[in-house]
Formats: C-alpha cells, sequence, structure tokens
C-alpha cells in the first residue's frame, strides 16, 4: 500500500541527477557546502562515501561517510514524517495520496523495511537539499549535525 503511494509521488519530484541505485539514497539530495555541487556516491574498500567530486567539477572539499549521513537524515525524515503537523500539512496541500492515513508507528516500520529506491523517492518528496560543511578537522571527518543543514520542501 505504501509502495503505490511513494510510487505515485516519486513521479512528481524529480532530481536533476538520476538515482543510481540502493547503495546510496541522498544521490540528488546531498551537497557540498563548500560549491554547492551534488556529491557523488562512492564506494571503497573502507567503506561507503558521500564526496564532492572535484574531477567532475566540484571542490573536492567535502567527503562524508555514507552511513553515519544516511542515519541523521533518516532520523530528521521520520521525526517529519511522524509528527501530526506534517499530516495536515500533507492534507492541505492535497499531497497525501493517502499518507495523511498512516499512523507514526506505521511510518516507522515502512522505512525499516523500506529499500534504498522508496528510501530515496521519501527522502526526495521531503528534502530540497541536504548541505554538507567542510569539516574542521580534515577532509573526512565524522559527520556532526552541525556540519549538515536540511532545506525542506
Amino acid at each position: 500500500m505504501v509502495h503505490a503511494r511513494t510510487q505515485a509521488m516519486r513521479s512528481e519530484a524529480s532530481r536533476a541527477e538520476p538515482f543510481d541505485g540502493a547503495a546510496f539514497v541522498l544521490v540528488g539530495v546531498a551537497a557540498c557546502g563548500a560549491c554547492e555541487r551534488a556529491l557523488t556516491g562512492q564506494e571503497h574498500p573502507s567503506g561507503r562515501f558521500y564526496a564532492c567530486d572535484a574531477a567532475g567539477g566540484g571542490c573536492g572539499v567535502v567527503r562524508v561517510a555514507a552511513g553515519p549521513l544516511e542515519d541523521l537524515v533518516a532520523e530528521r525524515v521520520l521525526a517529519v514524517m511522524t509528527a501530526p503537523q506534517t499530516r495536515a500539512r500533507l492534507v492541505e496541500l492535497g499531497q497525501t495520496n493517502g499518507l495523511d492515513a498512516l499512523t507514526a508507528e506505521a511510518f516507522t516500520r515502512w522505512w525499516q523495511s523500506a529499500d534504498g529506491p522508496h528510501r530515496h523517492a521519501m527522502i526526495v518528496l521531503l528534502l530540497d537539499q541536504v548541505r554538507i560543511a567542510p569539516a574542521l578537522g580534515g577532509r573526512l571527518a565524522p559527520v556532526d549535525v552541525s556540519r549538515v543543514a536540511f532545506t525542506w520542501r
């Protein structure tokens, strides 16, 4: 049921960068706080990262571990989607496709079981951008909430 709803809403949300699979749910949403370019998902033997790609025209300053950043975004998305005022606003905007009827518990269960493309669709529906500022301690530093700015739709 939720799958059909997110599929319908996914078609409404377009991004400049295509979603490149389940591995990086923030592609097209994560941006470099130094140069504003989209961060790319990168896999290395040492782990998964979002990085500003200097070879692709970015500044190369920002690189952040994917897992902790995705966890932070998931925490914020769940907080927003389970807030009563969010469901009321969705109804007001006529953008629910039935999501207004979901309880906080049902949405949380859905999120936990959703695959990458469905999580990505929900993130794109809610967020214009997640901007990651350069780390003070070097190019790759832990995800600090103060480095992350959310621009909600």
